[in-house]
Order: structure tokens, then C-alpha cells, then sequence
């Protein structure tokens, strides 16, 4: 080839390489005019080429003008020195320009960085969204405390939407509560929303209705949505999960909340919504509804904290009802203390079970010969009951023991105490039977009672139970039951409220006994006996239930007078240094009687008896008070003592002389017995009062929120432990106290009050505790008395002389898992109460959220790291040279960023998908499945959307492919659909053994990698079309085809040939003659395509001498590479070694297999060594390279 041919042609493929390069190049003279352009910068701008060359850049480009550009190109053709900057200037074009001096001039080659830099900013993006996660971690962690301080309904909804509006971006936020079987919504926040609730509390009644179990008797406005009908917010409810819709147009359930109340005034259309229901006690309350004008608006980061901002809601319900509740309670307490006759009481009693509980049934039971009998079973579905039948069963004897029996008993009525049964092993036991699946209850029994027969008929079934014994002066009286058509349908709450309910009926049984003995002993006439009885009754049961000093003294007057006809009664209580006297009619000359002075009733304190004293005129301590009214002429002073200690008097005066005698004092003494149980309840009920509210809700609490401020700023389990450890002593009270975390299937103690832990001990969750116990049912402990506990253990003694008696324990839940524990432990029984756990709880609850915080920092900072190791991934992505080496390195990426999963990776060829690599095993040759299988893989690149399943064995599209048997059963699986251009070329695929093992941020980095692979499968499908075109082109400048066998004169000619053929990527073999490392080394040749033909091997070069191993060579290089390039060099020597004829025959051969390969064969040869007629007989097979 002539040197202006060869010169020619280099120009041909240097503007083929610049006008099929992916960067735009520009050559400027030293004036910066444009003097050539490739097509790429063309295509950019969509000018021609006259368009720009000739032009000065600054004119093409008048953008650069003032940015210091042109001043920085004029320095490079000055100095020489290359210049290099990054314009971002505009987000859908950002390129890197790099300036150098050439020969007359300057070059510039511009790359599109607008890909990278969409990657840096979703990497910047992604920090910047996990920074403000965690402050709006901390804004709820402050609104949490103003939640929980909420009193009433109307408050939490109004301090809730606060803090919804604070911690989210949205156009609408909703409070909707769950009322009769509707969704309804009690408050509203938003654009063009009115401010006031949907619901107004203080007139509906809608607060007592949202905090009772059953709902009133009240009317409620029209609107909500039906509980049975569509709408997110009610399948939140439905299935108690959150749901996050970022499209509520393609939700086919999507209803607004209140169709006429407020969405009239609401311009723009709601396009996204987030529903997080909350729930009481395993009953649904409400939801906490978002919603917002645009798409995608709503993140996983933002349901995690309408979740926890629900779960407050939650526990701050949890105490408005048990205080609503309570408040009902006391008021059916005060009827049943009223009750003066067995009926009064059983009836009171079915009453108040039947309004505060929500129940199928519901039976007031008595012991009676060692059975449980029901004396009164009710239920909404029983038919009305026929009047209470009290006489005969021997009911009277269990109540009045002391009377003889009514009528004999029968044996086989009842429950057998000795036998089966959930209420005979709560009388057995002592306790409160609380049952939330009675089919799982190996004590329960069915009695084939008319009741059950009836629930038979309906088809009603009895699935919870709760059962809490009556107990009599310490002896098992009877049974209150509840029994319930739900599976668990009774909560502690309901437990501690029936508990409270038993107690008081035992407390009025034994002061109906006290009442019935002492009229006996006094041997009153029945008409006496009947009224002394009930009046004496009715007063005594009101003081039961009254704590204030004033209430018991107007009881006592009122009883007095009553029962003896007396009204000149008094109340004289000992207070400081005197006796100070409560409901006094008549004016006093004093506030207080002097203890070391004279008078009637300072002889009775001082020495604890009775003073009856017919004529006060003869007794020498009597001294006159009073300043007007009759004069006082006898007195009967009864001393109230509590314990050994005389706390007071009751002083009964009269203006007539003898006016008193021994039966009214026996009366008055028995009646100061109870006015002294009285006053010892409202002494408790003064200092439990004073010592719980001031301490436990003032000091305590303040202190337990300065720990949780230090809580939150813990950056270990160490520091929380220390911090906790500092809490229990100094904040709560507690002496002795320990923290656990949960740590490879054992507890593992962190602190301790007591002692130095720097070991930390640990208990295995398999062995018998109390705090093993906690962590295991989630639940919180209170053990009044440990020896009665079958778990209790002595895991150490923390101090000499130490035994614990009573113990509390509260779990620490993180997202529904128990995570560790908090335990304390006292000297004494019973020392622990519900304040207690409720304010440990509360502790349990900021250890939690320090906890998470925790986690949420650990999680950032593993997924940054986890991102660097993708991006390290993605880098090398870029360079990959072919689907083979872009899948070793995904697989690898796999394992580095997502851990010890079964991950593959595989591109999409021919309808079928095709396996290129995986984490765990090598492929011989590649499997693949057709695009028209079931398959998880399949659906991914049929939907093009990213499949995140978390358990496989729920899953109809799941099938077991490509996974060896000696790999475990995969549970979960996360397969990412690699997208080109909208199109899917192949996906990513992982699975594990665990269920539900991925999680979104493992979707998220399963996507940037999709992503990354997207970019170089599409760098090397532009790769491979440039190398394509080049082939093509270096075909079309020398005159090859496919298929075509050539001979050529010029031996350099095909060594050119081969050698640019291979620069662009054709695969080849180069069988040579001459010294294989020059001409390696002439061609730019790869080693490992050139064969010696030769009897043996130099230098490293493998060499071939026969012409069948030659033919062997041909065949298997055919056969593997696509479409290849084959000089073969030497036919001379072969010739004269084989001779013409086989050679000739040989090669008549090959035409046929380089034909069906599309292959290319050269064969440079000396025309002068053959005669003319071996030329014809070559020139008759194979075309002629030119």
C-alpha cells in the first residue's frame, strides 16, 4: 500500500474514532476558533457542521464568556500546562473539560459527568435524609413526653396532630377514632382545613363513648366510614398494619375520610396517603392518618415514626381509660357499699359487671360444700333472667356461717373444687385466672349448663376467660367471672379493675357478718333488730368507701342519730397536742381540747375505755365548751383506737340525765370500729396519696426525664446501662436494681446497683427466671411475694443480710422484639405498685428509643459504609469489557455490601434469562429459564419493578432454581430488575435462609448496584456497536467478507489487517512462521493468539508441525470464538513439507467451516513458489486481498 493510501486511511480511522467517541472533542487554533468538531458535540447541540467550524468558541459558547474559561484556554496555549474544570452550572448537562496545547493550537475534550453526578448527589441526598431521620427522631422523642401528658381524649388529639405537623412535610393530617362500626374523625390540620375538631367531646359524649369497653347510649353525627366497607384508613384497622400509599389513584380502596365536612374547602386533589392504626390493648382506637397533593410523598423512614408516635397514643390511652374506667367503677362501689341484703349485693354486683366489661357471660359464684354454685349467670344473649332466687342452697349458711342451714345441700350441683376447671384452680390458687385462648387451657372445662346449651343453639362460642376469686377475712368465699366470644378479650387492665370489684364485695360480705352478730348479741326485738340492721349497715358501708375526715364524721352523726336517736354527736380527733372536734352543731369556746388538761373525753384517750356518765354534775373531770344550746347532764365518750393507739373519741351528749346505758355503748363501741377502719384508710389514703403524687409524679417523674435527656445522647449499651444504673437509685428510689440485653439467646446483665458487673453475668433465656420470664412474654412482672413464684431465682446476692421478697420487672421492646430488661427488687412484700411499673415502664420506653437511635446511627453509618464498598464496585463497573467480567464483579459487590446471602446475577438473551454468575457456585456452561416461567426472577423482568419477597413459601411464582443440594432452603428473596432505557436486560437476584432477612435498605443498595450495572451494560453495549462499526469499517477499506477465505502476496498486508481487526475486539489465531516475538512486538499482536508453526516451542509460543493437529486448531478456535479473524503464514513450508495436494485439500476444507462460522481467513503467500497451475487451483477457492 502506497504511503498516501496508508495516510489516508489512518485520517479515515482517526475521524471514525472521534465521531463515534461518547466525549465531544473540539481542536481550536490560538485564536480559539473552532477548527474541527466531531459528530458527538453536533448531535449535543443539534448544529451543523458549517454551524461551528470557523467560529470563535466563545461565540458558539457565549456561556463561558465571564466565567474565567477563555482566560484559562489563553494560558494553556501560553504555558502548556493543561487545564482542567467541572461545570454544573446545568443539572441535565454537567461535563468535565480538559484543555492541552497541541501543534497550532489547543484541543478540547468535554465529558458528560451528568450520570456521576446524578450518583454523588442521591449518595449526598441519601446522607442528608439520615441526618434529618434522626432529628426528627429526637422532635418526637419531645413530643412523646407532651403525649403522654395529655389528661383527656380532646388533649391527646389536639397535642398528636401537633406533633404530626411538626415531624411531617404534608397537606393533610387526621386523629380518626373507631365509634360504633364507623371510622370517624374527631380532629383535622391542614391547608384550608378548619382548625376545630370534626367531633366536639364535651357535647357528644364521644370521650366516654372512645374510653368505655361498650359503647353509651349516645347519638353521633352522620359521616365516616363504614368499619365493613373500603377506604385505607379503614384497612389499616383491618389489618392492624400501617399503609403507605404513594399512588391513591391506583388503589381502588382509596375514600376520603369525611366525605361533607371538610373536603369542600380542599382545592388539590390527595394523591399520596400514610395510615398507622393505633390500638389499646389488642382493640382497635383509631388510625393517624397523612396525606398529601403529591406523589411518592410519604418514605419507610416516615412510617417508622408515625408508628412509634402511634404507639404513644397508645400508652397514653391505655391510662385515660384505666381512669375512666375507674371512675365508673367507684360509682358502682358506692351502690354495691349500700347494699343492705344478699339480693342487693349479687344484683349490684351482675350490674356492674355487666356495664363495665364487655362479655358473652358473666356469674357471680359462692363456695358452698366445697362447690362453686352460680348464684346469678348473665349475658346480652341470655334470655331476660327470672327474679334472683337467694333461699334454699345454702346460701344464707355462706354467707352467715354462723346461722344454722336452710336447706340441705346438694352434692352433685356446682363445680367440684376438687376437680378441673379455670375458676376452681383460681380458688385452688389464690389468684386471678386471666385466659386468653380457654381452647388452649388444659384446665378448662364445658358444663352442660341451659347456658351453654343455648350458646350451643346460636352457635355462640366461648373463647376468653377471666376469673378473680372473693376473698373474706382471708378465706375464699366465691368467684366473679367474665367469659368472652373473643380470643383474648380481656387485658390486665380488666384484670387489676375485677380484682378491684372482688375485693370490695369481700369487704361488704364481712361487714354484713360483723352487723348480724352484734344485733344478735344485743337481743333486740325483731322489729329493732330489722332496723338497727339496716340502718347501722347502710352507714357502716358508707364509710367503707370515704377517705375525708369531715365525710366520716357527718356518717357518724347521721348514723347515730339514726340508729340511737341521739343528735348531739361529735367527732374529736387527736391532732398535735389536743383533741380537735369535726361537725359540731353548736358554738365551742375552743378549737381543741388540751391532752394534758381536764375533761370526760381526755380520761377515754387516756385511758382507752368507755366513759358512760349518767350525771355529769358528779363527775369531777367534766368541763363545759359549749357557748350555748342546753346544757349537758350525761355523756358517753367511746375511744376510736387503731391498733394500740387511741386516735380519737366519739362523744355523745344529752340534756337529760341517765340518757345512755350499756346497749347504747356496746353499739357505739361496735360502730368506732368501723369509723376507726375509716380513719386508718383515710390516713393511708393522705400519705400513699401525698408520697405518690408529690414524689412519684413530681420528683420522680422530672427526674426520670433528665435521665431520658442523657439517654438520648448514650452511644453505647454501656453508657444507657450506667445511665439506667443511676436512674433506679436516684430518680426512682429503687436501692436495687439491674439492666439486661438480650445477647445470643441469653441476658445478659449490663449494670447493677449493687455491684460491679464488669463481667457481665449472663442468664441462658432457657433457664428459670422472673426476668428471663419478662423478656420471653413480652410482659411486665409485679411479684408481690417471690417465694410464691415458681420462676424466682436467686441469681445473686447483691449485698450481705439481702433477701428479696418482692420483685418488678419491665421488658424493653424495640419494634415488638425484647431486647433486654429492667428489674428491681425490695426487702419487703409487696412494695411494688402499679405507679411503680408504670414509671419503670416509662424508663423501659426511653431505653427503647436510645436503643433505636442507636440502631438508626449504627444503620447509617453500615450503610454508608456498605455504599462505599458500592461505589468502589461501580468504578470498577465502568472498566468491565464484557456481561462475564460485569457479572464477576456484581456478584462480588453482592457479597461485600449485602453479606453471606445466595446472590446471582443474569442478563436477558433470546426470550430466556440467562445465569452469568452467583456467590456460591461456578457454572460449566451458563443455565437460563424462558421468559415465560414462573418465577420470581421472571416476574422482576416482566413488571420491570424491584421484588422484595419475605417468604418464599407464600409466594405462587416461587421455584427452586439454579441452587446446588448441599446449599440450605431459601426463605426470603430480593431479585432488582436491571433497566436500560426503560427496557430490562437482566436483573439481580439474592436470597437467604431466614425469613424476611432483607430490608429496605438492602433494596436500596440492590438498586444503585442495578443501576451501576445498567450504566456499563449500556457503556459496553455503545462499546461494543463503536467496536462494530470499526470492524465493519476496516471490512469496508479492505475489501474483506464474512465467510471469505483470502490469499494475499503481501505478508504485512494481513498482519495489518489481523492486528486492527484485533484492536477492535475480533477474536483471531496467527499461525507464524518467522520469530514470533518480533512480530508480537511489530504488530501489537496478543500473545496468546499467535501458534509457531514449527516442530517445537520457543520462547514461550506454542508451536504445531501436522496438519491434522492444524486442522484440530481451526476446528476449536471455529468453534469458540465468535466470528474470528485466522491468518495462517507458512503455507509454503507446509507445501513443501505435505505437499501441494493435501494442503490444497486442506484448505478446500476449511472454506467451508470459515463460511459457516462468518469468519475471515488469510493467507499470505509467495505466488512465485507455486506453477500457474497450483495459482489457478488457489485463485479458483479463495478471493484475492489486494
Amino acid at each position: 500500500m502506497s504511503a498516501e493510501r496508508m495516510a489516508k486511511r489512518e485520517q479515515e480511522l482517526l475521524e471514525s474514532f472521534m465521531n463515534n467517541a461518547t466525549d465531544r472533542f473540539y481542536i481550536l487554533d490560538e485564536g480559539l476558533n473552532i477548527v474541527t468538531v466531531n459528530d458527538t458535540s453536533l448531535r449535543k447541540y443539534g448544529l451543523s457542521r458549517q454551524q461551528m467550524v470557523g467560529r470563535n468558541f466563545a461565540d458558539v459558547f457565549p456561556s463561558i464568556r465571564g466565567t474565567g474559561r477563555q482566560e484559562a484556554y489563553q494560558r494553556v496555549l501560553k504555558t502548556g500546562e493543561p487545564y482542567s474544570t467541572v461545570d454544573l452550572s446545568d443539572p441535565d448537562d454537567q461535563y468535565r473539560v480538559l484543555a492541552f496545547r497541541i501543534e497550532g493550537g489547543m484541543g478540547l475534550i468535554v465529558t458528560d459527568i451528568t450520570e456521576i453526578m446524578a450518583y454523588q448527589n442521591q449518595l449526598e441526598a441519601l446522607h442528608a435524609s439520615e441526618v434529618l431521620h434522626i432529628e426528627r427522631l429526637k422532635m418526637l422523642h419531645g413530643y412523646s413526653q407532651i403525649v403522654s401528658q395529655a389528661k383527656t381524649v380532646d388533649d391527646l388529639v389536639e397535642c398528636t396532630l401537633d406533633a404530626m405537623e411538626s415531624l411531617f412535610d404534608v397537606d393533610l393530617c387526621g386523629f380518626l377514632v373507631v365509634l360504633r362500626d364507623n371510622l370517624r374523625s374527631c380532629g383535622v390540620r391542614g391547608i384550608d382545613v378548619p382548625s376545630s375538631s370534626i367531633l366536639d367531646f364535651s357535647e357528644t359524649g364521644v370521650a366516654a363513648a372512645l374510653l368505655q369497653r361498650r359503647y353509651i347510649e349516645i347519638e353521633f353525627p352522620e359521616g365516616g366510614l363504614p368499619l365493613d366497607g373500603p377506604g385505607i384508613t379503614v384497612r389499616a384497622i383491618k389489618h392492624n398494619k400501617s399503609q403507605l400509599v404513594n399512588d391513591i389513584r391506583e388503589d381502588p380502596e382509596y375514600t376520603p375520610i369525611i366525605e361533607n365536612d371538610f373536603r369542600t374547602t380542599v382545592a388539590l386533589p390527595r394523591l399520596s396517603e400514610l395510615a398507622t392504626p393505633v390500638f389499646v390493648d389488642g382493640f382497635p382506637f383509631g388510625v393517624l392518618n397523612l396525606e398529601a397533593t403529591r406523589l411518592n410523598a410519604f418514605t419507610q423512614q416516615d412510617l417508622e415514626l408515625l408508628e412509634v408516635l402511634a404507639g404513644h397514643v397508645a400508652g397514653t390511652l391505655r391510662w385515660l381509660k384505666l381512669e375512666e374506667r375507674m371512675r365508673e367503677l367507684h360509682t358502682y362501689i358506692q351502690r354495691l357499699s349500700r347494699a343492705t341484703t344478699i339480693r342487693d349485693l349479687i344484683e349490684s354486683t351482675i350490674e356492674t359487671m355487666e356495664s363495665l366489661f364487655e362479655i358473652v357471660v358473666c356469674d357471680f359464684l359462692i363456695i358452698i360444700d366445697n362447690r362453686l354454685q352460680s348464684l346469678a349467670l348473665r349475658g346480652p344473649e341470655l334470655p331476660p333472667p327470672e327474679e334472683l332466687q337467694v333461699d334454699g342452697r345454702g346460701v344464707s349458711q355462706a354467707f352467715f356461717p354462723s346461722e344454722p342451714t336452710d336447706t340441705p345441700v346438694n352434692p352433685a350441683i356446682g363445680l367440684n373444687l376438687e376437680g378441673s376447671g379455670i375458676c376452681a384452680r383460681a380458688i385452688k390458687q389464690g389468684k386471678s385466672q386471666l385466659v386468653g385462648d380457654i381452647r388452649l387451657d388444659p384446665d378448662y372445662v364445658i358444663y352442660h349448663t341451659p347456658a351453654m346449651e343455648f350458646f350451643a343453639e346460636k352457635g355462640i362460642e366461648i373463647l376468653s376467660e377471666l376469673c378473680v376469686p372473693i376473698v373474706v377475712d382471708g378465706v375464699p368465699f366465691g368467684m366473679l367471672n367474665l367469659e368472652s366470644g373473643k380470643l383474648n378479650g380481656y387485658s390486665q387492665q380488666d384484670l387489676e379493675l375485677l380484682e378491684i370489684l372482688a375485693n370490695q364485695v369481700g369487704i361488704v360480705v364481712s361487714n354484713m357478718r360483723v352487723f348480724n352478730a352484734t344485733t344478735k348479741k344485743l337481743m333486740l326485738s325483731q322489729e329493732q333488730y330489722s332496723v338497727l340492721s339496716d340502718n347501722m349497715h347502710e352507714h357502716a358501708l358508707r364509710l367503707a368507701v370515704v377517705k375525708d375526715i369531715d365525710e366520716i364524721a357527718k356518717i357518724t352523726k347521721s348514723a347515730i342519730k339514726e340508729v340511737l336517736g341521739f343528735t348531739r354527736v361529735g367527732l374529736g380527733i387527736i391532732e398535735r397536742d389536743g383533741l380537735r372536734y369535726h361537725s359540731i352543731d353548736t358554738p365551742t369556746t375552743f378549737d381543741s381540747i388540751p391532752l394534758d388538761g381536764p375533761g370526760i373525753t381526755i380520761r377515754a384517750v387516756k385511758s382507752g375505755e368507755t366513759q358512760l356518765v349518767p350525771d355529769t354534775e358528779s363527775d369531777p373531770d367534766f368541763i363545759s365548751l359549749r357557748t350555748s344550746g342546753p346544757i349537758t347532764r350525761s355523756e358517753l365518750v367511746v375511744p376510736i383506737r387503731i391498733e394500740d393507739q387511741i386516735v380519737g373519741v366519739l362523744d355523745l351528749a344529752s340534756e337529760n340525765v341517765a340518757a345512755f346505758n350499756e346497749q347504747h355503748a356496746k353499739v357505739v363501741e361496735i360502730f368506732s370500729s368501723h369509723v376507726a377502719s375509716a380513719l386508718n384508710r383515710s390516713r393511708t389514703h393522705e400519705l400513699e396519696s401525698s408520697r405518690s403524687r408529690l414524689l412519684d409524679y413530681q420528683s420522680r417523674l422530672e427526674a426520670l426525664h433528665a435521665s431520658s435527656t442523657r439517654l438520648v445522647q448514650a452511644s453505647n449499651l454501656d453508657e444507657i446501662a450506667a445511665i439506667t444504673v443511676e436512674t433506679f437509685y436516684q430518680s426512682l428510689g429503687h436501692a436495687i436494681g439491674e439492666i439486661g440485653f438480650v445477647e445470643d439467646n441469653s441476658l445478659v446483665m449490663y449494670g447493677n446497683t449493687q455491684r460491679d458487673i464488669s463481667e457481665k453475668p449472663s442468664i441462658p433465656l432457657e433457664s428459670k427466671s422472673i426476668m428471663v420470664r419478662c423478656v420471653k412474654t413480652k410482659e411486665i412482672q409485679l411479684i408481690p411475694d417471690v417465694s410464691e413464684d415458681p420462676d424466682y431465682t436467686i441469681l445473686y446476692v447483691p449485698e450481705e443480710g439481702f433477701s428479696a421478697k418482692s420483685e418488678l420487672c419491665v421488658p424493653i421492646i424495640v419494634d415488638g422484639i425484647a431486647v433486654g430488661a429492667l428489674n428491681v427488687e425490695s426487702q419487703q412484700i409487696d412494695n411494688f405498685t402499679q405507679d411503680d411499673a408504670h414509671l419503670l415502664e416509662t424508663l423501659a420506653q426511653h431505653i427503647a428509643s436510645s436503643i433505636t437511635r442507636l440502631e438508626q446511627i449504627d444503620r447509617l453509618e453500615n450503610y454508608q459504609g456498605r455504599l462505599e464498598a458500592l461505589h468502589a464496585s461501580s468504578t470498577r463497573l465502568v472498566q468491565a469489557r464484557n456481561l462475564v467480567e460485569i457479572a464477576a464483579i456484581s456478584v462480588e459487590a453482592i457479597h461485600q455490601v449485602l453479606g453471606n446471602v445466595f446472590g446471582e446475577v443474569g442478563f436477558v438473551e433470546d426470550d430466556r434469562f440467562v445465569w452469568y454468575g452467583s456467590t456460591e457456585r461456578e457454572f460449566d456452561e451458563r443455565p437460563s429459564i424462558p421468559l415465560e416461567a414462573r418465577s420470581i426472577i421472571v416476574r422482576s423482568i416482566k413488571t420491570k419493578e424491584t421484588q422484595l419477597v419475605r417468604d418464599v413459601s407464600e409466594d405462587p411464582d416461587y421455584t427452586i432454581l439454579n441452587i446446588p443440594e448441599e446449599i440450605s432452603v431459601r426463605m426470603s428473596e430480593l431479585c432488582v430488575p436491571v433497566l436500560v432505557y426503560d427496557e430490562a436486560v437482566g436483573a439481580l437476584n439474592v436470597e437467604s435462609s431466614l425469613i424476611d432477612d432483607f430490608s429496605q435498605d438492602d433494596v436500596r443498595l440492590l438498586e444503585t448496584l442495578a443501576q451501576s450495572v445498567s450504566s456499563a451494560y449500556n457503556r459496553l453495549q455503545a462499546d461494543q456497536t463503536r467496536a462494530r462499526h470499526s470492524i465493519e469499517l476496516t471490512y469496508r477499506l479492505n475489501n474483506l467478507e464474512p465467510g471469505d477465505s483470502y490469499i494475499c502476496e503481501s505478508h504485512d498486508r494481513c498482519y495489518k489487517v489481523f492486528a486492527e481487526l484485533s484492536m477492535h475486539g475480533v477474536p483471531g489465531l496467527c499461525i507464524v512462521r518467522d520469530d514470533p516475538t518480533k512480530l508480537v512486538e511489530r504488530y501489537s499482536l496478543d500473545r496468546e493468539s499467535v501458534l509457531l508453526l514449527a516442530s517445537r516451542s520457543i520462547r514461550g509460543f506454542s508451536a504445531v508441525n501436522d496438519l491434522q493437529e492444524i486442522s484440530l486448531t481451526f476446528s476449536k478456535t471455529l468453534k469458540e470464538a465468535h466470528e474470528p479473524i485466522i491468518l495462517h503464514d507458512g503455507i509454503e513450508y507446509m507445501i513443501t513439507m505435505f505437499g501441494f495436494e493435501r494442503v490444497f485439500n486442506f484448505l478446500q476444507e476449511k472454506k467451508f467451516d470459515i463460511l459457516e462460522a462468518d469468519a475471515i481467513l488469510l493467507l499470505p503467500i509467495d505466488m512465485l513458489t507455486l506453477n500457474d497451475q497450483q495459482k489457478a487451483l488457489l485463485s479458483s477457492e479463495m478471493k484475492t486481498l489486494t
